[in-house]
């Protein structure tokens, strides 16, 4: 396997042609341009369609780039457990959403480094649907998530029910005063859902798609919006924001997800009485 010719093909997708590619690699234009050649010749398909603006992809480039993306992610963790120290015996690859790793993730590694310290940990932060593809390849060897896709190969188990409340930076409780300033955050299909369902009607002009960014910007800015009750307390405890009254929380359910090939390991079982001990002691 060459890497570095994936890893060319890779970048030429990413900048769209074939300069920028070289100078990103740092390496002469007709390097890229050989390369390509070469998995091209390989594979006994073009892969690029040239233009005078730069170039796109064919269909079997298409095909390629994602299990391009898939064996270049294999080989980084293969380099990277290759060049752990001596110390460590084992090690484990976590995948989690981004609203799950200061409230979670970050006490369970607290957590395992203390139970077996002789285990190198790997986390990666990526939406559900990226991390379940992941978890597949062999990337990461579980993930916690809310929306996980059923797979024959894979287990997903409960791990957390979340409420998320609807606060406000103002006091008051009129629908007018939290109204104002409301933001969306997407926190999936879910509670997209039942948001339409209990908030019908209402249409922000401020979304987010990160709920950590958006709780910032209520609190910086004003507003109002749903968060889980979690991330909330302590803010809600200083008054530096109010829960807003008369208003349905919406639920939603967090999940570990693991294969089936590796779910009675030492390392899958120690990590999710981890996290499952985080959540319990949170």
């Amino acid at each position: 396997m060459d890497v570095d010719k994936l890893r060319t093909f890779l970048e030429v997708i990413s900048t769209g042609n074939f300069f920028q590619a070289s100078i990103n690699l740092n390496v002469t234009q007709s390097t890229v341009s050989a390369r390509i050649r070469a998995l091209e010749e390989r594979l006994g398909q073009r892969l690029f369609e040239r233009h005078a603006s730069g170039v796109t992809l064919t269909d079997a480039g298409r095909h390629l780039q994602r299990n391009a993306v898939s064996i270049m992610q294999l080989w980084q963790r293969a380099e990277r457990e290759a060049s752990l120290p001596s110390t460590c015996t084992h090690s484990i690859g976590l995948g989690t959403v981004f609203s799950l790793m200061d409230d979670v993730v970050l006490p369970w590694i607290a957590w395992m480094g203390t139970r077996n310290p002789a285990l190198a940990i790997h986390v990666e932060t990526d939406f559900s649907n990226n991390l379940m593809r992941q978890l597949v390849d062999g990337v990461i060897d579980l993930a916690v998530m809310y929306e996980p896709r059923r797979m024959p190969r894979v287990v997903v188990e409960e791990l957390l029910a979340d409420d998320l409340v609807l606060v406000s930076s103002c006091a008051a409780q009129s629908d007018a005063d939290w109204r104002t300033g409301y933001v969306y955050v997407d926190w999936g299909d879910d509670f997209r859902q039942m948001h339409e369902l209990e908030l019908a009607g209402l249409s922000p002009a401020l979304s987010f798609g990160l709920g950590k960014i958006a709780l910032n910007h209520v609190l910086l800015n004003g507003g109002s919006g749903y968060f889980p009750s979690r991330m909330v307390a302590g803010h809600l405890q200083q008054g530096r924001l109010h829960r807003v009254i008369n208003m349905p929380d919406i639920y939603r359910t967090g999940y570990v997800v693991y294969s089936k090939a590796h779910g009675g390991s030492d390392q899958i079982r120690l990590a999710i009485e981890g996290l499952k001990d985080v959540l319990r002691s949170g």
